[in-house]
This record gives structure tokens, C-alpha cells and sequence, in this order.
């Protein structure tokens, strides 16, 4: 009996060359699979940044109208030392009623913070909490009766991040986990 083992040791090490293959690809797919959900976790979306000069005189107040998800990180400076400015938030149920907001801040010539729909109450039972629209107002109810230039920025939804791309990444790496599916299945026949 006449036993080939040139034939034999190319067999071997193609086998041991499959099986490297299969692990390689089992790496790669849960690598895939790993990407994919890590890209699904990052939020899509954008910062969106509200910012103004005006003019308070004494008992007056102006209104911005914002569209927050998550989040809002607030500031002002106000230009004259004497008046004090007051921040509230309104849902937009409770601005039209005129009725219950929340003091964001008070008595302070400059401030900033954060502030998210989820410390707000709504005044219509029917209005979601975390649904927009809410409206910040300042105000100068300062007792010196005086006049402010107050600077605000409004930065809606900070943590918000936009990657260019995202929904092609996304294709894509779904695509690549289908493929080296098919790629393992044509491998086994």
C-alpha cells in the first residue's frame, strides 16, 4: 500500500488553513456585530445653539422659544452690575396660561447650568414632560428699576452628536455582517 504523505501534509495544512480562516471570520463578525451596536448607542442628532444681545428695562421679559430632547445648557451676563436677572422655564401649555413655571435661576447679574425636560412639570396633564416646545424667559424684575443689556446662549441638546455618514456606516457594517454569513455558509459547502 503505497500512502502519499506529500498529499497527506498538503491536506493537513490546508485544514489547519480553514480553521484559522474560521476563527478569523467568527472574530470578525462578532467584531462586526460589536461596531454595529456600539454605532446604534451614539446619539444622532445636533447641537443646536440659540444665542442673543437684548435690552431688559425694568419689569420687562423676553421669551425664547426652544425645541430641547435631552438637554439645555444655559447662560447669560448681564451689562449692568446693579440689576439682577431671573431665568424660568415654561412648557409651552404653561407659557400660553401664563400659569406655573420653574426658576432656573435668580437674582444673579451673570449665571449658567444645565436644565432637561425632565425636571419640568407641565401645566396640561395631556402635555408629555419631554415633549417640545418650552419656552425660557428672562427677566428684570430687579427693585432698582433700571435697564440691562443681558447676553444668553442656549445650547440645545449638547450632547448630542453628529457624525457624517452615520446612516452609510451603519449600511455598511450591516452589510459587512451579511456578507461574511454568506461568505461562512459558501465556505462550508
Amino acid at each position: 500500500m503505497y500512502i502519499n504523505v506529500e498529499f497527506i501534509s498538503i491536506k493537513i495544512r490546508m485544514i489547519k488553513r480553514d480553521e484559522k480562516m474560521q476563527k478569523k471570520t467568527y472574530m470578525y463578525f462578532i467584531l462586526s456585530i460589536i461596531g454595529f451596536f456600539f454605532l446604534l448607542t451614539i446619539p444622532y442628532g445636533k447641537c443646536t445653539t440659540v444665542s442673543d444681545t437684548i435690552v431688559l428695562a425694568y419689569n420687562e421679559e423676553e421669551a425664547v422659544k426652544i425645541y430641547p430632547k435631552s438637554k439645555v445648557d444655559w447662560s447669560f451676563t448681564g451689562t449692568n452690575p446693579n440689576v439682577d436677572i431671573t431665568l424660568h422655564s415654561y412648557s409651552e401649555s404653561c407659557y400660553n396660561a401664563d400659569s406655573w413655571h420653574r426658576i432656573v435661576a435668580e437674582g444673579n447679574v451673570s449665571d449658567s447650568g444645565s436644565w432637561s425636560p425632565q425636571m419640568h412639570s407641565v401645566c396640561d396633564p395631556s402635555e408629555q414632560d419631554t415633549i417640545p416646545p418650552f419656552y425660557f424667559v428672562f427677566l428684570n424684575e430687579d427693585p432698582d428699576q433700571e435697564t440691562t443689556n443681558v447676553t444668553y446662549t442656549l445650547n440645545v441638546d449638547p450632547s448630542s452628536t453628529s457624525i457624517p455618514g452615520y446612516n452609510g456606516i451603519i449600511i455598511i457594517s450591516s452589510l459587512a455582517m451579511v456578507a461574511i454569513v454568506v461568505l461562512k455558509k459558501k465556505y462550508k459547502n
